[in-house]
């Protein structure tokens, strides 16, 4: 799998999101006393690791292609 590179810039910017995202929503979701605070920032951090994964995939597959075409 070889991605876009608008695919992986969309990729890329959920990935660097997550990690903010979650702080914020535990952070509020105690300060406010919300219960489903932890289960939403598991949610997003779960998406956040697949779109890393799959950005690493990505990069891979370029990365390897340059390889077998003599690229370096």
């Amino acid at each position: 799998m070889k991605l876009s590179n608008k695919a992986y810039d969309i990729l890329k910017w959920c990935s660097l999101l997550t990690v903010p995202a979650v702080t914020l929503i535990l952070s509020v979701s105690d300060a406010i006393g919300w219960g489903a605070g932890s289960t939403v920032a598991a949610i997003i951090s779960a998406l956040g690791v697949f779109c890393g994964a799959v950005i690493k995939i990505s990069t891979d597959n370029y990365y390897k292609e340059d390889e077998d075409n003599g690229d370096s």
